[in-house]
């Protein structure tokens, strides 16, 4: 906070009535002190202005669940685009009553879910992390398993092969989701794997341009897609399913 403007006006009648050098310094002083309250104000607003930005992203607006239809909302339930309030009754509180039967809750938080999804045995094969707006709709999801290497280029035992990754993503896709396109992506300087482009109309009554444009997506709203990250032997180390 700026000191009031009494202080200021106090130390310039000091100076004026001081002769020299002595006034210099305590003018010098004076002006330290100011400079170093606006800097501490500017500063202040940088950081504002920063967590305010932060804000926005996350805070992408998508249109509010008493907006959609019966057929998109049931669309959308437990799958991209959804809100989370689906997401914990259809996994969270169903995977925790029969487990096995679904994927199960392990953490909750307002903006992420982490999800355990059980493999064919029963046992857990994957984590799913589900990333919130703060609206309350998930607006992409990692999908991968506890892998022995950390490269994702590395092969490792456990990995899907691209059928068996695109069998597991499409239960996150909305339901109506139809395929457009495939196509190859890079990160990181070389191709990193092969990415599945959809359209799903119930998405795109939910996602508007503005959503798409915080997030970097270059819609047309509707437009998700599954990205393959995949290792040097073709294997797939992990998936993400967004807004594309």
């Amino acid at each position: 906070m700026l000191p009031s403007p009494p202080v200021y006006v106090r130390a310039l009648r000091r100076i004026a009535r001081t002769p020299g050098v002595i006034a210099a310094a305590r003018f010098n002083r004076a002006r330290t002190v100011l400079a170093i309250a606006l800097a501490a104000v500017a500063t202040a607003a940088s950081v504002t202005l920063g967590i305010l930005a932060s804000a926005a992203s996350r805070g992408a607006s998508m249109v509010p669940a008493s907006h959609i239809s019966p057929a998109a909302a049931a669309a959308l339930a437990g799958r991209l685009g959804g809100h989370v309030d689906s997401f914990d009754s259809v996994y969270r509180l169903a995977g925790a009553a029969a487990r096995g039967a679904g994927p199960i809750g392990l953490e909750t938080d307002p903006y992420r879910r982490v999800y355990a999804m059980p493999d064919a045995a029963g046992s857990p094969g994957a984590r799913v992390v589900a990333e919130v707006l703060a609206a309350g709709r998930v607006r992409q999801l990692t999908i991968g398993r506890e892998r022995a290497v950390q490269e994702t280029w590395q092969g490792a035992p456990d990995d899907w092969t691209l059928e068996q990754a695109q069998r597991v993503a499409g239960r996150w896709l909305p339901s109506d989701a139809t395929f457009v396109r495939r196509e190859p992506f890079g990160f990181q300087d070389r191709i990193a794997g092969t990415r599945d482009v959809y359209f799903s109309a119930s998405l795109a009554k939910v996602a508007t341009a503005a959503d798409y444009a915080a997030m970097r997506a270059s819609g047309p709203p509707g437009t998700c897609s599954t990205a393959y990250y995949q290792t040097g032997d073709g294997g797939v180390a992990f998936v993400l399913v967004g807004l594309y």
